[in-house]
């Protein structure tokens, strides 16, 4: 969707008149390219990046050691585990770390 966006934005920039099919209608939006096309792209930009934002959450989940449990790291901003105050360790390779847990 943010593709689709931006290159809308980047078409209006580089040719801001075109026929409406749908309106019936001739489209002239000369005066305001720039700042429409514009915020298009980024309104796309936002997009692509609240995507790949997103896919990179799972890095915040934190797990335990001691008694195996997850927490998210806003919760445990110290980050030493609530229940028994043992160093928390981030859930991207954590099995690979402790095989002992899995």
């Amino acid at each position: 969707m943010g593709l689709v966006w931006g290159l809308v934005g980047f078409l209006i920039i580089i040719n801001p008149s075109f026929y409406s099919s749908y309106l019936h209608q001739y489209v002239d939006s000369r005066g305001i390219k720039r700042v429409f096309g514009g915020g298009l792209i980024l309104l796309g930009v936002f997009f692509i990046r609240s995507y790949f934002k997103n896919k990179t959450d799972y890095v915040t989940i934190l797990m335990c050691p001691k008694c195996n449990k997850p927490f998210d790291k806003s919760d445990i901003p110290e980050l030493l585990c609530p229940e028994c105050n043992a160093p928390v360790e981030r859930i991207t390779g954590f099995y690979d770390r402790h095989p002992k847990l899995k």
